[in-house]
């Protein structure tokens, strides 16, 4: 997943193998905001069952930009954290991944400049290519999941994960 608070991007694999993706675009604000992408996703994780979810960590210095104010950073972390909570609950496990990670897994460059080299790489190996760049980061961080905690997934992927740091999963309603 790629969180956003304008329109957060999902993909998992469909029952063609290949990556079903979409946006979540909420027109609420504040809490009724957090409330519509939770329930999204909640539907979405009840017909998916997925093994694991993969979000793409923080990134307070777009929200910054975005904005302009520090209080989008504070939306953003709210968003996280109702995610983060909703994969507990439902016993879902959750890898949280860094835009570096996913852009070398992608495009064997963890600085690539911008949305088009991963947008080329996920056309490329999938042969599709999603309308909004939040689909586009939520189909790259759904293989970087598998190539880095199931070890498959394109080879050109696979070759890249050499050397790369494997995040810790956190896993749900472990008390």
């Amino acid at each position: 997943m790629d969180l956003s608070l304008t329109s957060t991007g999902f993909a998992y694999r469909g029952a063609s193998g290949l990556p079903t993706t979409g946006v979540i675009e909420p027109k609420r604000m504040g809490i009724p905001r957090l409330f519509y992408i939770k329930r999204i996703i909640t539907r979405i994780l009840d017909q998916v069952d997925p093994t694991l979810v993969v979000m793409e960590g923080y990134a307070y210095s777009a929200a910054g930009k975005q904005g302009g104010v520090i209080g989008r950073a504070f939306d953003l972390g709210e968003l996280g954290g109702v995610v983060k909570l909703l994969c507990w609950e439902q016993g879902v496990p959750l890898a949280i991944v860094t835009t570096g990670t996913m852009k070398k897994i992608m495009t064997g460059s963890g600085v690539a400049k911008g949305k088009q080299p991963v947008r080329t790489a996920v056309s490329r190996i999938y042969g599709i290519t999603p309308t909004k760049d939040d689909e586009t980061d939520a189909c790259g961080l759904m293989t970087t999941g598998e190539v880095l905690y199931y070890d498959q997934g394109p080879a050109e992927c696979m070759a890249r994960k050499k050397g790369i740091k494997i995040p810790e999963v956190i896993h749900g309603k472990t008390i």
